[in-house]
């Protein structure tokens, strides 16, 4: 065992030696691995932030329908109809979804996100208001909700939003559409909460008719939200839906849960995490 002590021995005199070196080899080591120790931990809880911001948005949604195609302009709102005839629903409510931005503002900046393009424009929402409220819980601040037979162009837009645009209640705003500047009234004010989250606040809802018709979009609709009859389905039940959902509609259609849709998406980042990693 003569030689392990030498080698012990010729250590200690080197470490003695260079004392400071190896300090500050050492300190630099333990300052590496608590670094990846807190970029990992910031990064779950990105990864689980974007999880809860899915679910939060979607509401009650239980299931969503979208289109398989790369087509832009949506699918036939006729599918509604087909939907909310499945004994087992109790709400079947239909959007588009729009970027546009105020006429005031200065030209749209594409920017790059943690969930990829993004716009510092105004996201509008067209939905149905006599169904949507079932699907989602809208904290009305100032103003009022839309009747369930609204008439006119009505938005109804994030308080932070408004109040950083300096926007009333009762004011007309102009918004970009295809057909040039369209003049929208105010009708009220949303908290900063639940669908109120949507592109950071910078989010407004219309009723369905009158942002397809601002858009060039009548009779067409990009996603389809599903609300059962009973609050709580077990996952079997779910699943059991979607796959009649799936055999009634064919492969033209995407059915998936707001969870499933975010775990897609943890999943996708952890990929680019990992990817990152061996860089």
């Amino acid at each position: 065992m003569g030689w392990i002590r030498q080698i012990r021995y010729i250590t200690l005199r080197s470490i003695q030696a260079r004392s400071r070196r190896y300090l500050l080899s050492g300190f630099g080591i333990v300052i590496g691995v608590a670094t990846m120790l807190s970029i990992e931990i910031a990064n779950e809880a990105a990864l689980n932030s974007i999880v809860n911001l899915f679910e939060s948005t979607s509401g009650k949604t239980q299931l969503m329908i979208t289109s398989t195609s790369d087509d832009e302009t949506g699918f036939s709102e006729s599918l509604q109809r087909v939907v909310e005839n499945f004994p087992t629903i109790k709400a079947a409510a239909p959007s588009i979804s729009e970027f546009s931005m105020l006429s005031d503002d200065a030209p749209m900046e594409l920017t790059f996100g943690i969930l990829g393009a993004s716009t510092e424009g105004l996201q509008l929402n067209g939905i149905d208001p006599g169904i949507e409220q079932l699907i989602r819980d809208y904290t009305i601040t100032a103003g009022q909700f839309f009747s369930e037979n609204p008439t006119g162009y009505q938005v109804i837009l994030v308080d932070e939003y408004a109040e950083d645009k300096s926007i009333d209640v009762g004011d007309w705003i102009g918004i970009l559409t295809p057909n040039g500047i369209v003049q929208v009234e105010v009708l009220g004010l949303i908290a900063r909460e639940g669908p109120g989250q949507t592109n950071n606040g910078a989010f407004g809802i219309l009723p369905l008719a009158a942002l397809q018709e601002l858009f060039n979009r009548e009779g067409k609709i990009d996603q389809i939200d599903i609300l059962t009859f009973q609050a709580n389905p077990t996952e079997s039940e779910l699943e059991q839906l979607k796959n009649n959902l799936e055999d009634r509609l064919g492969d033209k259609y995407s059915i998936s849960s707001p969870a499933a849709r975010g775990d897609r998406m943890n999943q996708m980042m952890q990929s680019y995490q990992i990817g990152l990693n061996f860089m």
